[in-house]
């Protein structure tokens, strides 16, 4: 097996980048599937990796990177699915190491012992900050994190969704160790004995500060945090909350005088008790806390002070409280199921906390939990969406998009010109988001903005930009042709491309098609080929697969654009469409093109030459109702009906209540495509129903609109 050592007067300096990290992995082709990691053995402390990756790596301790007596950095890393026979599954830190790892992902790595993500051992002070610590698994003790006989230093971490399998500690692992662990989030973590976040054993004293203890579980005692033999730690500013033990404690257990001291710290929601204290020299220190729906009773055991939870007295705040001043209200966290527990504006923890403690950033006494409600904030609501100058449709559905750092609901109003048009929501909730769907009449125009407010405090409010609300009439033709994207031609040679007409025309039209081109030098070439009156049906489409286009040997060499157009040649353009080709030197002795000379098209021609002929074979394929034109309209709009076969037709119009309003057709028509006036001069604007059958071949149905 082969790794990595660096000894003494080595150094390692591995720097990859954030877009091409540098990877550690096995060589698969040559059939090695694992490999040994680093070992950093009384070496330099300038050893450096950074923007790397270390993958299935196995060994017996540090099975990605061992540091004995040795301190790297080790900064934008992941480290991921290694394996250690003993400790230590990602980075093991044993004799006084003390390595910096800052910004990396450890996840998915596995110690037979303990430390199934780091391990420290040794007087080892490793200072970890800013990373990820997730889904690693200890057959033992520490699940993320294991230190014996160590004090790192851990900040602004994830420590999430990891295990030990037969031990304690599934988040963070502590014996005679007294780390310093601030604005962390554990939760997830799960251990099959004691401490599901965190375990504090023989003598070990961490100060947790400005830190969630959320949603971890053990199988037996301290389903957030353990304290056992003389342990002792300081929990300030946190949140305790959501936790589960399967015995005792589902927030915090102390055993064998034990004591911890917990201050500013919320300890809510947690299945079982929020604090048990088994033994009568386990007595928890608690003051300006707050407890809240312990599932068991927030305070249990012979070490609980009889004092706690006696309402004696009310805070600064002028809430109920004990002699301690702590309180029993519901925190009011912003989004706890969801692991939001920053403070809501009306939370009674706001300014509850120790005036003794430092202030809060902004200025004011110390809140209650991991998270201070900034007072100073300035609330505001900025829109994003209408951005301005967009067209909505009526009867069609927008998501009104909005940014905001308020907590209570608010509503949306639609302006137009500056004058109320429409209520869009009275009270909704404030997540960013809100669908509309715009209602098929009595809203159009221009000059529209959406208004969002609070509901609570309208003073705090935000309009978009101008927007139109339009009812969408299709162009009359539709043109869209298709080329390879880029397109590269060499001289002498042609290229394909395909072409496809769409009509919205409410008859039977003859139309003009065209192909131009434009050369590099803006020099116009055509028309190339050209089709006079060509015969298109309402709502019928063309297409034509296969049209090629020659480039003469002599072209210029460049970005051309080369556009079809349908109208009345010339002056007439009623839809057109252009892709761009490059002209390349020849590539081939038989590159023998001179002109611009286009072909494939002829079967078009062919129709439009053969006179009637043509009627025959541009009968309708299937029965179709083509879109009514125009639609909105006022007062009369032309429906089409394609019968491929002679049929028995019926053409009704019936209103919003179901009550027929006029029938334009009842009869036996032959083949062909039939159009149909419908004249509402004598009825009131609104929505109607254009319905054609033709007994056991079509029931169409279509909406059309009358706007006065």
């Amino acid at each position: 097996m082969y790794y990595f050592t660096v000894g003494s007067n080595q150094i390692l300096i591995c720097q990859g980048t954030e877009s091409d990290s540098i990877k550690f992995l096995p060589n698969y082709y040559s059939g090695v599937i694992e490999w040994g990691g680093f070992g950093f053995i009384d070496s330099a402390e300038n050893d450096v990796l950074e923007y790397c990756l270390v993958t299935e790596t196995h060994g017996s301790d540090g099975a990605a990177i061992y540091c004995s007596s040795s301190s790297p950095i080790i900064s934008h890393c992941t480290i991921t699915e290694n394996s250690a026979d003993d400790n230590g599954g990602g980075i093991a830190c044993i004799s006084t190491s003390s390595p910096t790892i800052s910004y990396c992902i450890i996840n998915g790595n596995s110690a037979e012992g303990r430390g199934g993500g780091i391990y420290c051992g040794n007087s080892s002070s490793p200072t970890i900050s800013y990373c990820t610590i997730n889904g690693n698994t200890a057959g033992s003790d520490g699940g993320g994190i294991y230190c014996n006989s160590s004090n790192p230093t851990i900040s602004d971490c994830t420590i999430s969704e990891n295990s030990s399998n037969n031990g304690g500690g599934g988040g963070i692992f502590c014996i005679s160790s007294s780390p310093s662990i601030s604005n962390c989030m554990i939760s997830g973590n799960s251990a099959y004995s004691y401490g599901g976040g965190l375990y504090c054993s023989t003598s070990s004293s961490p100060t947790v500060e400005h830190s969630t203890i959320n949603g971890n579980s053990a199988n037996s005692k301290g389903g957030g945090i353990t304290c056992y033999n003389l342990s002792n730690p300081i929990i300030s500013r946190c949140t305790v909350s959501g936790n589960t033990a399967s015995d005792m404690g589902g927030g915090i257990y102390c055993s064998s005088s034990s004591s911890p001291t917990i201050i500013n710290s919320t300890v809510t929601n947690n299945n079982d008790e929020g604090i048990y204290a088994i033994d009568a020299n386990s007595y928890p220190e608690l003051s300006f806390c707050g407890f809240h729906n312990n599932s068991d009773g927030d305070f249990v055991g012979l070490g609980i002070n009889p004092f706690l939870g006696v309402i004696v007295t009310v805070n600064a705040n002028g809430d109920s409280c004990d002699a301690y001043l702590n309180i029993f209200l519901d925190p009011l966290y912003v989004d706890p199921d969801n692991g939001n527990f920053h403070l809501q504006e009306t939370s009674p923890c706001i300014d509850a906390g120790d005036p003794d403690s430092p202030l809060d950033p902004d200025g004011t006494v110390a809140d209650i939990g991991a998270f201070y409600f900034d007072q100073n904030y300035t609330p505001v609501i900025s829109i994003t969406y209408p951005a301005g100058g967009e067209v909505w449709e009526p009867g069609q559905s927008y998501t009104i998009l909005w940014d905001d750092n308020i907590q209570e609901n608010v509503a949306i109003e639609l302006f137009q010109n500056m004058q109320f048009a429409e209520v869009i929501s009275s009270n909704t909730e404030s997540d960013g988001s809100y669908s509309w769907l715009i209602p098929v009449e009595g809203i159009s125009g221009d000059n529209f903005r959406v208004l969002i407010y609070s509901v609570e405090d309208p003073a705090i409010f935000a309009g978009s930009e101008v927007f139109s609300i339009e009812h969408y009439t299709p162009p009359l033709i539709e043109l869209t042709l298709s080329a390879t994207d880029p397109l590269i031609v060499p001289r002498g040679s042609f290229f394909e491309y395909s072409a496809t007409i769409t009509s919205n025309l409410p008859e039977p039209e003859h139309i003009d098609i065209w192909t131009l081109a434009l050369t590099p030098g803006a020099t116009l070439i055509g028309p190339i080929w050209r089709i006079n009156d060509f015969p298109i049906l309402p709502g019928g489409t063309i297409s034509a697969d296969g049209i090629w286009q020659e480039v003469p040997v002599n072209a210029p060499l460049g970005v051309y654009t080369f556009g079809m157009r349908v109208g009345d040649y010339p002056d007439v353009v009623v839809a057109e469409d252009s892709f761009t080709f490059e002209v390349i030197p020849a590539v081939a002795a038989s590159a023998n093109a001179i002109s611009w000379t286009g072909g494939g098209y002829e079967t078009l021609v062919e129709l439009a030459e053969s006179g009637i002929a043509y009627g025959v074979d541009l009968l309708p394929k299937e029965y179709l109702v083509a879109a009514a034109y125009p639609n909105p309209f006022n007062p009369s709009t032309t429906i089409s009906v394609s019968l491929p076969q002679a049929a028995d037709l019926t053409v009704s119009v019936y209103n919003v209540n179901g009550q027929l309003v006029a029938e334009l057709v009842d009869a036996s028509l032959v083949e062909g495509t039939h159009q149909f006036t419908f004249d509402a001069s004598n009825l009131a604007s609104g929505l109607y129903f254009v319905r054609a059958t033709v007994p056991g071949q079509m029931n169409q149905v279509q909406k059309v609109m009358l706007m006065r």
